[in-house]
């Protein structure tokens, strides 16, 4: 299990490059069915130059492997203390896959999520787990990013905002 120690994330690494919302709904999905007649809306968090698995980072002089990259995400409503792994309260809260997005990017991704929580902040953290050369395992941390699925649709122009489905619009538009 982690410890309590972390380490941030050289500056050059995992820059958050912002948030998007889908610009399709999609079907609701639960324990392997899909529910066709509800809709549901997707948050992305993107990061550029997320190393890769296998990868050798510097930090402060000394190389380490990386061996796993993730990310830790949550509700900010339900968080009580800091976004780490040795934070009891957020152990259902490690997404164990980022996703590819576009060259050298990764995203964090939450899917099906209802009209009802729009207004919603989620938070979210990218982690590497990394091995020093004697086998020591370390935790890197990136910055704790925040966003709700309307405050991404308040900072789009008018231009993107036209490129959602209507039903996507109307979830900002009419509630």
């Amino acid at each position: 299990m982690p410890t309590d120690e972390k380490m941030p994330l050289p500056e050059r690494y995992a820059e958050y490059q912002g948030s998007q919302i889908r610009t399709v709904l999609v079907p609701y999905y639960k324990n392997g069915q899909i529910d066709e007649s509800e809709t549901r809306q997707g948050l992305r968090f993107v990061f550029d130059d997320v190393p890769e698995v296998d990868s050798v980072m510097t930090f402060n002089g000394k190389e380490y492997t990386v061996v796993k990259h993730s990310a830790l995400v949550m509700l900010k409503s339900k968080l009580t203390g800091e976004l780490t792994l040795s934070n009891s309260s957020i152990a259902p809260a490690i997404l164990e896959e980022l996703l590819e997005y576009g060259d050298n990017s990764k995203a964090v991704y939450i899917y099906n999520i209802p009209r009802e929580h729009v207004d919603t902040v989620i938070v979210a953290r990218v982690y590497l787990e990394c091995v020093d050369e004697d086998g020591n395992t370390y935790y890197f941390y990136g910055e704790t990013k925040e966003d709700s699925l309307r405050s991404v649709y308040n900072r789009m122009d008018d231009n993107a905002k036209s490129q959602l489905g209507g039903e996507v619009a109307e979830w900002f538009i009419n509630d």
